[in-house]
């Protein structure tokens, strides 16, 4: 037993040692093979050329920082360029893998308008190793897509003719689907501290010359711009600066504040001491360059219709001729193979293109090149589709995130497609087929993500212009919205209304007062996270303010109860809460405005007398008196709009309320509420005495003054037509007699049937001859002695018939015995029957 144990810890033991021994051999390996990657780093580092110089810098930069100076940096407005003609001066940077990374959009907006960027090195050693810059590809893609031009260089030490086509060659295959428009170029200059392969190799102007020279003449080959670079001493003592000049361009180095360089050059580097941090780079230093631009074109460029593996894969006796090296290739493609129409790469087939667009066919024929020059130069940027195979409007609109990414660019998303779009199985069905939709919509721009306030598809179906005009441009529309639609405060989403946004948040409305922008991105980055509402305030605004330069009106203003019961102030200041209450306290107020549900100028000022006396009609008197007082007092404010308590009915020491009642008298005489509707109580009592009792008007429910006339045959007989003397009997007589003085209006008791002493009653009947002579009835109404007068003075003598039992006509023919005392006058008959 005891034997078994020991052999088992035995055994475990040895397992344990074996365990150790091969933790040990992997921990050894990684670290040699750690300290190879290392190594192997660090000799690539140090074997770049331009490694030593920037160390340099670098080392500058922190011994000023520990010294605690402050870097002192270089910069464009330093130097002095006048005497070097141009058409048109720019300023930009040069760069590689030393600026570290770059915001390209910063650089641009702090004023770099073109950008070279170093693709690679031939190393310094003996060997002369080419190496890539690693940064190469996002430089030139950010400088790009920030719309900034851009050329390219490789630190050369060639030292033979065939070494430099090497470097050039090196180069375009590594830029070969990048939109390069400045020239490409050969940095022609000894490592630092005259060191290197190059310094070393002590080779003759001659020598030096025929080798840039190679290098611009292989680039060139291809439809690119060729230049060296060098510094002034290299192109002065080193180089036939005036030979190179004669074919291809100089970038001249020269870090003083005027060059004394007398030779041709296109671009000067100015300084190595640029702040690269204002550019947005990461380094300290940046070198700065000046751009003498002469106008001319460095190039066409045809890297987005030209790809050599689909152009040797599309055609047999150009893979059997050259293979797939990308040189030869490209050569074909430039001398032969746009003549002969044959198709660059998948996005561009100049013989698709020249029968799908009869508008240049007229101008261009069959000279298939000026096809391909077309596309570049304007087709691509007009959408215009360049193969069967590839739509870019249709790849644009089915591709979401490529929309987001690149908005209107074309080039982008042709250039996408190439070094990506092409490899990606989900884009495989987007390049036609969708022409006529979008899928999804964009929500980004400038760097901001508008999806919490907009949306295309509500947009659009909500505003026409949006419709008609981006119904299938998502970009469009948005850019519209965020350039126009915002300024004119457009919803553009259903849960965001910026209108109810702006009227529900006071907060808001004190910090940003009218500014749209700022309701928008508010709610962006703050409101949607805090749920604010932002719909279903755009009539009403919440929390308005209710003071004006200092007084608080809450007790006689209310601002949503102002506006929406104003719809003029609506109109006119738009839910603008600061206008609105600078309206009523300035003019609202003095026109009688209500501006609150409990509290009515008109109600408070006619319901109490006391005010009356005191404001008489200076209406902005009693809100302020109800503001500091009346409140207070419990004053009713409401309910009296239409009736005034209190009012005045003595007028000279004398009474007139028993035929007087302010409010009946306004009522039903509107021509008197109209000529006094800014009067006193006192002013319209005074016109009732003045004038309407004269007329005969109505001036109390309980008191008719024509009723009262027509009711009583002894007051007519006394007052005749006189309405005064009603009025005045009643008030000193009549309702202590318990006379009536309502319901009579359209009726006389007691019509008067004796004139001058005579009785008419037995020809005359007041009821009889007003109904039957209507013109009668018209023109004395329901004045019966008048009409009687009427009948004796003329109705007699016309024979008219007043009364059922006489009719003058029949009695006379019935008795012409009376002729001879009567005649032909009717009256006399009416008399000759009185009398018998």
């Amino acid at each position: 037993m005891t034997q078994k144990i020991f052999s088992k810890l035995k055994e475990r033991r040895k397992m344990l040692l074996i365990s150790i021994s091969i933790v040990l051999l992997v921990a050894m390996a990684a670290g040699i093979l750690l300290n190879n990657t290392k190594k192997t780093k660090c000799v690539a580092q140090i074997d770049d050329p331009q490694y030593e110089i920037e160390q340099a810098k670098n080392d500058l930069a922190s011994k000023e920082a520990r010294s605690a100076n402050k870097i002192v940096f270089d910069n464009f407005k330093n130097k002095n360029i006048s005497g070097k003609a141009c058409k048109n001066l720019k300023r930009g940077v040069d760069i590689s893998v030393y600026q570290g990374d770059i915001d390209w959009k910063k650089a641009k907006a702090a004023g770099v308008e073109f950008a070279f960027i170093r693709v690679g090195y031939r190393g310094k050693s003996a060997q002369g190793v080419l190496g890539e810059d690693k940064n190469y590809r996002k430089n030139l893609q950010g400088a790009i897509d920030a719309h900034i031009p851009v050329g390219v260089y490789i630190y050369s030490q060639a030292i033979t003719q065939p070494e430099a086509v090497d470097e050039a060659e090196y180069v375009l295959k590594r830029i070969a689907n990048y939109h390069i428009s400045l020239p490409i170029v050969i940095d022609y200059e000894y490592a630092a501290n005259n060191t290197g392969r190059l310094y070393e190799a002590k080779l003759s102007k001659e020598q030096a010359t025929d080798i840039c020279n190679a290098f611009c003449d292989k680039v060139e080959s291809l439809g690119y711009t060729g230049m060296v670079y060098a510094n002034a001493s290299m192109l002065r003592d080193q180089l036939n600066a005036d030979k190179i000049a004669q074919k291809h361009r100089i970038w001249l180095a020269n870090y003083v504040d005027k060059t004394a360089y007398k030779g041709e050059y296109d671009y000067w580097q100015c300084s190595s001491t640029g702040d690269a941090k204002s550019f947005g780079m990461s380094s300290t230093y940046v070198d700065l360059d000046f751009w003498f631009d002469d106008g001319l074109k460095s190039r066409r460029d045809y890297s987005l219709v030209f790809d050599s593996q689909f152009y040797a894969n599309k055609y047999a006796d150009l893979r059997e001729a050259f293979g797939y090296d990308y040189i030869a290739l490209y050569r074909h493609f430039l001398d032969y193979g746009m003549a002969e129409g044959r198709q660059g790469n998948m996005i561009f087939d100049p013989k698709f293109y020249r029968e799908k667009y009869f508008d240049l066919l007229s101008t261009y024929g069959k000279d298939y090149k000026k096809y391909y020059e077309h596309f570049i130069d304007f087709g691509m940027a007009e959408g215009r589709q360049g193969s069967a195979e590839f739509n870019v409007n249709s790849y644009k609109n089915a591709n979401l995130d490529l929309r987001n990414a690149f908005g209107k660019d074309l080039e982008k998303y042709y250039r996408h497609f190439l070094s990506e779009g092409c490899h990606e199985a989900s884009r495989k069905n987007t390049l036609t087929g969708y022409e006529n939709q979008i899928v999804g919509f964009v929500t980004n721009y400038n760097g901001v993500d508008y999806s919490k306030v907009y949306d295309f598809n509500y947009y659009k179906e909500h505003n026409l212009v949006v419709k008609e005009k981006y119904n299938l441009d998502d970009i469009g529309a948005l850019e519209y919205f965020v350039t126009n639609g915002i300024k004119n405060a457009e919803q553009a989403n259903e849960i965001f209304d910026v209108v109810s946004y702006k009227n529900r948040w006071k907060d808001l409305r004190n910090a940003y007062k009218d500014d749209w922008s700022q309701y928008y991105i508010h709610y962006i980055y703050c409101g949607s996270n805090e749920n604010r509402e932002a719909t279903g305030f755009r009539d009403k605004v919440v929390d308005a303010t209710a003071s004006y330069k200092g007084t608080d009106y809450s007790k006689v203003y209310d601002f949503n109860y102002y506006v929406n019961n104003n719809p003029d102030i609506k109109a006119a200041f738009n839910l603008d809460e600061n206008k609105t209450i600078e309206h009523f306290v300035n003019c609202g107020m003095n026109e009688g405005r209500q501006a609150k549900e409990n509290f009515s100028v008109k109600s408070y000022k006619n319901r109490y007398a006391d005010l009356r006396n005191a404001f008489g009609n200076n209406l902005k008197e009693y809100y302020l008196h109800y503001m500091r007082c009346g409140a207070a007092e419990n004053r009713i404010a409401t309910g009296c709009d239409d009736m005034l308590m209190d009012y005045v009915t003595v007028l000279n020491g004398k009474d007139y309320k028993d035929v007087y009642d302010y409010n009946f008298y306004i009522k039903h005489n509107l021509d008197v509420a109209k000529a006094f509707e800014n009067k006193s109580d006192k002013e319209v009592l005074d016109h009732f005495v003045n004038c309407g009792m004269n007329e005969g008007r109505q001036a109390k429910e309980t008191f008719s003054v024509k009723s009262y006339k027509n009711r009583y045959v002894d007051l007519r007989r006394a007052f005749r037509n006189d309405y005064v003397k009603y009025f005045k009997h009643y008030m000193e007589s009549g309702k202590t007699e318990n006379r009536l003085t309502t319901g009579f209006d359209n009726k006389v008791i007691e019509p008067v049937t004796e004139l001058d002493g005579v009785d008419y009653s037995k020809v005359y009947n007041y009821e009889y001859y007003i109904n039957n002579n209507p013109d009668v009835k018209n023109a004395f109404g329901f004045d019966d002695i008048a009409t009687l007068e009427h009948f004796v003075n003329n109705g007699m003598n016309e024979g008219r018939r007043a009364s059922e039992n006489f009719d003058v006509k029949a009695y006379k023919d019935a008795n012409p015995d009376l002729y001879v005392k009567c005649g032909d006058v009717l009256k006399n008959y009416y008399m000759e029957y009185l009398k018998n």
